[in-house]
Parts: structure tokens; sequence; C-alpha cells
């Protein structure tokens, strides 16, 4: 990974993220991972967030949407019978080829605008499902570049910003760059030491069952990202299913630092300052490669 500034113990959360090298499909920052550093997480038995919101079900949009160079239809149908498994594997592999032609930044912009603008959309009651093309775009931008699943992340987590499509679509397009690194770091440090930054509770359900939705029925490789998410939001909002995603997380890919900086986050007591406590000092970082 690229080696980042030390930065002051406000903005830690980017600076941890330099030490995370997760894994070769990024090189980009993973900032939402370093988030836990700067403070990781206590789950007392009560949940902040209690009860599973029901998954949004799949309704069949006539037509077919041009992502990255690649035609993805609206429902299995289209697609010829072809099972969700073996779609993801394709998409995956085109996006692959298409980051190599034309570049991450143009490839990942193109992938990731029209479901960011869904997911969005989902958030914040302008639609009331998450179209099946924008599930199978996430899905398989989460497992090809981690900074989807950040930008996934910080629009849960933070505050108003965090909705804004325009700055999400930054993380995604320009992980690396100083802008980016030091906005996503220090919008997740003032919603981790904020006491009155109680997260959205609602948005955060919804995301979750977005999430989900991704993990349901995918094969294994596609299922990592979305449950580490899923572990980290969980973590955030004080829900002890945070620990079951992020164990279910690392027995599919034991390198998934995210899932990991949240069983520590667990283990050292520390959560974000909403909770009530106070957060006396960052936890140590991760280790590279770990």
């Amino acid at each position: 990974m690229t080696d980042m500034t030390t930065m002051t113990d406000a903005a830690i959360a980017v600076d941890a993220a330099a030490t995370m090298g997760e894994a070769a499909t990024m090189g980009e920052a993973a900032t939402a991972d370093a988030a836990a550093v700067t403070g990781a997480a206590a789950v007392t038995g009560t949940a902040a967030m209690t009860g599973a919101s029901a998954v949004p079900g799949e309704t069949a949009v006539p037509g077919e949407v041009a992502t990255a160079g690649v035609v993805i239809r609206n429902n299995d149908a289209a697609c010829g019978g072809e099972d969700r498994g073996a779609r993801l594997e394709r998409l995956a592999a085109a996006y692959r080829a298409d980051r190599r032609e034309r570049g991450p930044r143009t490839a990942d912009g193109e992938w990731a605008g029209g479901a960011i603008d869904d997911w969005v959309d989902n958030l914040t009651g302008a639609r009331r499902r998450l179209r099946p093309v924008s599930v199978d775009a996430l899905t398989v931008g989460m497992a090809e570049t981690l900074a989807v699943r950040d930008a996934l992340i910080v629009s849960l987590v933070t505050g108003g910003d965090g909705l804004d499509k325009t700055v999400l679509m930054d993380f995604v397009r320009r992980p690396h760059t100083p802008r980016a690194c030091g906005r996503m770091g220090g919008m997740l440090s003032r919603a981790f030491r904020d006491p009155d930054g109680r997260p959205d509770r609602s948005r955060c359900l919804k995301g979750v069952a977005m999430l989900e939705h991704m993990a349901a029925g995918a094969p294994d490789r596609f299922r990592v990202q979305p449950l580490a998410a899923i572990a980290y939001v969980r973590w955030w909002n004080g829900d002890a299913s945070a620990m079951g995603h992020a164990l279910q997380a690392l027995a599919l890919d034991g390198r998934c630092s995210l899932a990991s900086i949240v069983l520590g986050a667990l283990r050292r007591g520390m959560y974000p300052a909403w909770h009530g406590e106070p957060t006396a000092r960052p936890a140590p970082r991760a280790r590279a490669g770990a």
C-alpha cells in the first residue's frame, strides 16, 4: 500500500489505513477499516440496533444498464437463466478487464455511479428497493475494490455529508488522493469522537438490509466484504451481532482486515463516543498484511 504521512491523533483513521495492506485488489486506502482503529469498539450486551429490517425485494425492471462497458440486465430471466454466482463471476471478469483497459478511475466511476445513486436513494427513501442491477454492481465492486465498500460504510455511519453522492463517488474514483483520504478520515474521526454523533438508526438498518441482500446466495468471495461491512456498521451501533458477522467474513477469508479490526475492537472494549464512554487512547494499528 501507499505510505501516508503520519497524521495527528484526531486524524489517525487516515494514518492507520496506510498500515492495512489488505489486498492487491486495492492499493486503495482502507480508511473505513482504520476508523475502528481510532477507537475500536466495545459491544455490551445491549444492542443499539435491535432486530433486522426486511431484506429489500427484487422487482424486475424491463431493460438493461450498461456499467463499465458491460451490459448488466435487470433480472435473471434476461440473463438466460444464468445463476447469480456465474453472473457475478462474469461481471467481475469484465470489470477487471475494463479497469486494465481504461484505468481504475474511469472504470470505477462508470461501474459504481448508478449503483451509488440507487444506494443513496434507498437510504433517503427516494426509492423503496435497490435495483437488481445495483445489487450486482455493488457486490462485484466491493470484491474488486475496497473503495466501494468504504464509501458505503461512510454513507451509513457519518452525518449528512455521507449522503452526498458526489463525495461518495470521489472516494470511489480517487481513493489514493490526499483530498479523498483526508476527507474520509475526517468524516469518520469526527463521527467517532462526537459524543452526540449517534448514527441514524433507520439509515443503518436500511444499509445493513441491502448488504445482507448482496451477500445472500453469492459465492463466498463475494460475501466477504458485505459481511465485514455489516460487522463494522453493527459494531458502530453497539449491536452484539457484529461479532458473528465478523467471524463469518474471516471464515471465508482470513485476510479480511476490516473483520479482524472489528473483532479487535470488541476485545479492547472501545467504541464511538456517542456510546457514552471516553476514548482514552487509539487502539494499536493493524499490522501490514494482516
